[in-house]
């Protein structure tokens, strides 16, 4: 995960970097570091990119699938 901080801070302003930290840290269970690459994601990428997504439903599957284990309180 260093290497994707540092890969955040210096090329924030490519796409490609927020989708590969969303898949490393979806992965890894770190779901709010997902969600948080989706956002900067988000700002910088014209509405209806297919890339985001399809990151998005990974997020949301993921997301639900915590949940449904137990890993995530309820609203």
């Amino acid at each position: 995960t260093k290497y994707l901080n540092l890969l955040q801070e210096h090329a924030k302003d490519q796409l490609q970097t927020h989708l590969m930290c969303c898949e490393v840290f979806r992965r890894k269970g770190r779901l709010l570091k997902v969600l948080q690459a989706i956002k900067r994601a988000s700002a910088i990428t014209p509405r209806g990119n297919p890339e985001l997504h399809v990151c998005c439903v990974r997020f949301l599957k993921a997301f639900e699938a915590a949940r449904q284990a137990g890993g995530v309180p309820p609203p």
